[in-house]
């Protein structure tokens, strides 16, 4: 979706809405939990969640979405998501718009579960909402795992219901959030890779049914098997389901283009090895930036961002920032003394990462690994060639 459609839903979406403070539901009212299914753009990976409350006597038929955020600049909103730093918010909008933009637009399916609620808790919900949409309340810190639309909607439900809603794990296999995540981003090969690399060691810790919930269609299949005290005894929290556009799912993953591509990287190199000097020369100064770049980030993310989940992080073993003030005495062909011990540890250590990656493979994506082995292999080469007499030259 370009960024003219982008403004065009949500200039649609977010109309005004406005309702007398005394404005009352009628008995005919229901309250729904809405599930969007995943989207290609890359924030929709993973789904959306919100509550319709609709009530045709009263003629309001609202969604209210904890989803959105500013998207003006897109620099600046990456950059605030790599620090922790960004601001989300509940808005109240017409929900057939954002059933038409999310099937029409964006081609993302929309199950509706309509919740078995009594006329009070019905009402109570709607003022909650309705108080937590004010100007004052409506901003929230957003975290991709432990406060996002989804968990909002979760909390939401259990701090007005109380102990009547009694959420469960859909599925009783444990999970790590890292496992959880990870099906939804393999659509994308290379985001894939990068998040992989970016969680720490907090994210493979086992989840408990209420932290699976940060994904939408993990709080849709839980709220099908919930249940809600009623007067005389429990009952099902989820009256009715409707599939109101296609039908949300795990999207598919395809093929893996960036494990090949490392593949044939590798293969390339070992091929190749004592040709093409100059062309080698300036590979392996790309191949050192970006292993050195990502180890400022994996720094970065690790000890200044505010995301709990980035460190410790194993990666931080063969991804040095120093790699880049290497890169470019290697595409200077300069040569020091340091450089052949470090260029051998450095292979070292990407060889340990290599055999640490079979014994816990969840926290290694497939693509890094015949990658590590070209930045070793190429490492070693580059510390052969490695000499205080002459400027260096790569193999």
């Amino acid at each position: 979706m370009n960024r003219l459609t982008a403004r065009l839903s949500g200039m649609l979406l977010c109309l005004a809405l406005h309702y007398p403070a005394t404005a009352q539901l009628s008995d005919s009212a229901q309250v729904s939990l809405i599930t969007i299914g995943p989207g290609k753009a890359i924030y929709s990976l993973w789904g959306h969640s919100a509550l319709r409350i609709y009530d045709p006597v009263a003629g309001i038929d609202i969604a209210y979405n904890y989803g959105t955020f500013d998207f003006d600049s897109r620099l600046l909103f990456m950059v605030k998501f790599l620090y922790g730093k960004l601001d989300y918010a509940l808005s109240r909008q017409d929900f057939p718009s954002l059933v038409a933009i999310s099937w029409e637009v964006e081609g993302r399916a929309v199950v509706e579960q309509v919740l078995d609620l009594s006329p009070g808790q019905r009402e109570a919900l709607f003022r909650y909402l309705e108080q937590n949409a004010r100007p004052e309340y409506r901003m929230y810190r957003y975290d991709y795992f432990f406060d996002n639309c989804s968990t909002r909607i979760r909390d939401t439900l259990e701090r007005v219901l109380g102990d009547t809603t009694m959420f469960q794990a859909a599925t009783p296999t444990v999970s790590t959030l890292r496992e959880l995540s990870r099906p939804y981003s393999r659509a994308k090969p290379l985001l894939d890779v990068a998040m992989n690399l970016a969680l720490g060691l907090p994210a493979d810790a086992a989840t408990s049914g209420r932290e699976r919930l940060f994904l939408p269609l993990e709080l849709m299949e839980s709220a099908g098997q919930a249940t809600i005290q009623g007067p005389q005894r429990k009952a099902p929290l989820v009256a009715r389901t409707d599939s109101l556009r296609g039908s949300a799912a795990v999207p598919d993953a395809g093929t893996s283009w960036t494990v090949i591509m490392g593949w044939l990287l590798f293969a390339l190199a070992v091929g190749s090895s004592g040709r093409g000097a100059a062309v080698w020369r300036a590979a392996d100064t790309v191949l050192l930036s970006v292993a050195g770049l990502a180890g400022l980030l994996l720094w970065f993310l690790w000890l200044v961002s505010l995301h709990d989940v980035a460190g410790p992080n194993l990666h931080v073993i063969w991804a040095w920032p120093p790699h880049v003030f290497l890169a470019w005495e290697v595409a200077r062909r300069k040569s020091a003394t340091w450089h052949r011990p470090y260029l051998y540890v450095a292979a070292a250590t990407a060889a340990f990462t290599i055999a640490a990656a079979v014994l816990v493979p969840a926290r290694f994506p497939s693509a890094a690994i015949p990658l590590l082995l070209l930045l070793g292999f190429r490492c070693v080469l580059l510390a052969r060639s490695a000499s205080p007499d002459r400027p260096g030259n790569a193999a």
